[in-house]
């Protein structure tokens, strides 16, 4: 299914600029002021209610259309396909941005910056490489488990069908395996399906068990997605419950794992991969931050309550933790479109950080 597009935008911002030069753009006199007032005013149009449920009207109409089913569309464009819209023209139609750029105002001026010359410029005074060598007595190693992406999926149902039309299935709204049809099986099904909760719970006691597949870690690493891909039956109030499940059984082993590193996937964002740097995303760092707060040190808290970002270093070594926000550089974030330029410095973090 087509996701959101706002390229009828800027078109229409075009005919718009072009009623006042009727020769063509690149002979157009338009005043800063005047390009502003147009910006904004295209801006406050279409995050206009009127405009913003004939958006919703129309995508539930392709969605239906395409042959998905009634409530599965409703969904997608409650949760999903609207706040996608708003945040993208938020993001782009942003006069101080859109009209130096168009070349319509003087400032503030926007230079580009090229990835090579960048990483050049961060990476120029990093430490020379250190030799580690094999002889002599060997140093402490350290033992550690990461994993990701567990996507639970709180309405997985046994003996529903593996195969559907949305994409998404072994769940209460899937269809009834019939005889002779592949059936979701208690612990899950490879293909279509997130797993259940009683999969997860049995990897997470995996971690505590003397005689399972791993000793005892000396640490672990979490690198997000704990949401299943239901985004289309999520609200903000059920949408953590995923972390805050995976939190409390990992609380329990804290004798059993050492230290745990967690970090935000982009499923955490509600809507999914959406997460606004300089608005209202605090709700998703408040929650994760107070989830994660007996794991970090208090600065590392206070960094991940205000950047969803930290560092840390691992008890007795030397060894730095970096956990970075994976929403500052997600192409679809459509908050960064209008401003994709590092909004948190997580590569300045990165830099800063690899010199101590």
């Amino acid at each position: 299914m087509s996701s959101f597009s706002v390229s009828s935008g800027p078109a229409l911002l075009l005919i718009l600029l072009a009623a006042f030069c009727p020769q063509g753009l690149a002979a157009a006199t338009l005043p800063c002021s005047t390009c502003h007032l147009l910006v904004s005013s295209l801006r406050t149009v279409l995050t206009s209610a009127l405009v913003q449920n004939m958006y919703k009207s129309l995508k539930q109409t392709e969605c239906e259309y395409e042959g998905m089913p009634h409530a599965y569309c409703k969904g997608l464009c409650e949760f999903v396909y609207l706040d996608e819209y708003t945040a993208a023209v938020r993001s782009l139609f942003v006069a101080d941005q859109f009209c130096p750029r168009a070349g319509f105002c003087v400032h503030p001026v926007y230079t580009p910056d090229e990835d090579a010359r960048f990483a050049a410029r961060v990476l120029r005074d990093r430490p020379p490489p250190v030799s580690h060598s094999r002889t002599g007595q060997a140093g402490k190693k350290l033992r550690f488990v990461v994993f990701s992406d567990v996507h639970v999926d709180y309405g997985y149902t046994e003996g529903r069908r593996v195969d559907c039309p949305i994409g998404l299935c072994c769940r209460a709204d899937s269809p009834v395996a019939n005889a002779g049809e592949e059936a979701a099986g208690k612990f899950g099904h490879v293909g279509y399906c997130d797993i259940p909760e009683a999969t997860f719970d049995a990897f997470v006691d995996l971690l505590s068990d003397p005689n399972g597949l791993f000793d005892r870690p000396d640490f672990v690493v979490y690198l997000g997605d704990t949401p299943g891909h239901d985004v289309y039956n999520q609200s903000a109030a059920t949408h953590p419950r995923g972390l805050q499940h995976l939190i409390d059984r990992i609380a329990n082993l804290s004798t059993s794992i050492g230290s745990f590193y967690p970090i935000l996937g982009n499923h955490e964002g509600f809507p999914c991969d959406q997460f606004d740097p300089s608005g209202d995303s605090s709700r998703i760092l408040e929650k994760a931050s107070e989830l994660f707060r007996p794991w970090l040190t208090q600065e590392s808290y206070k960094e991940f309550r205000a950047h969803g970002q930290y560092s840390q270093l691992h008890p007795h070594t030397r060894l730095r933790v970096l956990g970075l926000n994976p929403f500052v550089s997600l192409s679809t974030n459509r908050h960064l479109w209008g401003d994709p330029s590092d909004p948190m410095h997580s590569v300045f973090v990165i830099h800063e950080q690899s010199g101590e």
